[in-house]
């Protein structure tokens, strides 16, 4: 009998231990069960806090490519075209905006260079009244 009670003398405060141990810290006195927290969430599961955007990471790809990147990293894409001066690549990203640390789910706007518009056609000379056809600096006829 006496070696009943010294077993459970040492069983007992060691599996109390164990609870605590496993649980959030918590024991509930009257039941001696460990209680869990649903608060309490891994640092693998939480969200970030913000986004990071570069500009570098994103001016010059392809609209397709920017976009790909910005969802998966939980932002919303919006594309606005811009007029394009020539010698840019059509459908490739010309600025992004806004740029540095954003909120997750924030929209970023995506320039993206237009068609260039085709040069005008120069004008075909009419010609005596066209360029070359009056008098030069010194009064004489010839190229003006």
């Amino acid at each position: 009998m006496l070696a009943a009670v010294l077993v459970l003398a040492v069983l007992v405060p060691i599996t109390w231990g164990a609870r605590s141990l496993l649980s959030d810290g918590e024991v509930d006195p009257s039941t001696g069960a460990a209680s869990t927290s649903s608060a309490q969430t891994s640092p693998v599961d939480a969200a970030p806090e913000t986004v990071t955007v570069d500009p570098a990471d994103y001016v010059g790809l392809t609209e397709g490519e920017a976009r790909k990147r910005l969802e998966a990293a939980g932002l919303q894409p919006e594309v606005e075209r811009r007029a394009n001066p020539g010698g840019e690549e059509a459908g490739t990203v010309a600025e992004v905006s806004p740029t540095g640390e954003v909120d997750p789910g924030s929209t970023v706007t995506l320039a993206v260079w237009d068609k260039a518009e085709p040069a005008p056609a120069p004008e075909p000379d009419k010609g005596k009244g066209g360029k070359g056809g009056g008098k030069g600096k010194h009064g004489k006829k010839g190229k003006g």
